[in-house]
């Protein structure tokens, strides 16, 4: 009797390893077991079990097991499942074991295997074991890059929001450091609600922002050019005094930016100088 063929006998009773698979981790006080109750984590480890026994079927004693390809998609969505629940690695490594262990008590159990079989299966069965986990670490790293890139873009997206404060008015209040990543997701985010609304002004409000150099200068001079080319005008408010300081020590120049010392001055501005305009458009009418 062949490695192959002994663990698919000892795992074709699939409900009774099931089972047994369940009471090991409830007696174990599986961590996975609190995190997914015991009802979908029985639905999800029958799927890999099921995973389990097509590999198995898939596999003759000349490919060994650890090859791995029917397991990769639940892995995949066990480490998915993981990873949005917060479980690490660390859960579901004991959740794996716990069914090598049971296997390994059905081998214990078994009557006349011969033990070169034994050793054959307990061989087969570490090197399985061993590339499941290996592969759940790297699936569980990927995700939760992905995830860290999610938040990180999303906390981008909210510390610069664009509001419209009036009509044809947009605001971009900017808070925390602006270093070249963060300004050219601003800039993006500007352009794109500026095409959008076809507001033609804007406020960038840089009272939250720490410190304003010769780089956060040029960034905020770039978006101003930038709004420009999409045929919105840009007025730089929040300049405190000790930034005008800093800015005229180190020689910046903001050119023909308009600048105002408050978000509101930058306003009062905009509908002064649209007045004129609305002013002009009623007498061409009369």
């Amino acid at each position: 009797m062949r490695s192959i063929e002994t663990l698919r006998i000892l795992i074709a009773d699939q409900q009774g390893v099931l089972e047994e698979w369940m009471h090991l981790l409830a007696e174990q006080g599986s961590d996975m077991l609190d995190r997914f109750g015991r009802e979908y984590l029985t639905q999800q480890s029958e799927r890999f079990l099921g995973s389990l026994i097509k590999l198995l079927d898939e596999q003759s004693d000349n490919n060994r097991v650890d090859e791995r390809e029917g397991a990769n998609r639940l892995l995949q969505e066990l480490s998915l499942l993981g990873t949005q629940a917060g479980s690490s690695p660390k859960s579901f490594m004991p959740y794996a074991l716990t069914l090598k262990e049971v296997i390994f008590h059905r081998l214990q159990a078994m009557q006349g295997a011969e033990l070169s079989v034994i050793y054959a299966v307990i061989g087969q069965l570490d090197r399985m074991f061993s590339k499941m986990s290996h592969f759940y670490y790297e699936e569980y790293i990927n995700r939760r890059e992905q995830v860290i890139k999610a938040q990180a873009l999303a906390i981008q997206e909210l510390s610069a929001p664009v509001i419209q404060v009036w009509e044809g008015v947009l605001a971009l209040p900017l808070i925390g450091t602006i270093d070249t990543q963060r300004a050219k997701g601003i800039m993006e985010n500007l352009l794109e609600e500026i095409v959008c609304t076809k507001c033609p002004h804007v406020i960038i409000d840089i009272t939250g922002v720490p410190i304003v150099d010769t780089g956060v200068a040029e960034r905020l001079i770039k978006t101003v050019e930038a709004g420009r080319l999409v045929g919105a005008e840009c007025i730089l408010t929040g300049i405190r005094p000790e930034v005008a300081q800093t800015l005229v020590m180190l020689g910046v120049s903001l050119g023909d930016i308009v600048t105002k010392a408050t978000l509101q001055a930058g306003l009062a501005h905009i509908l002064k100088t649209r007045e004129p305009d609305r002013l002009q458009v009623e007498e061409s009418v009369i």
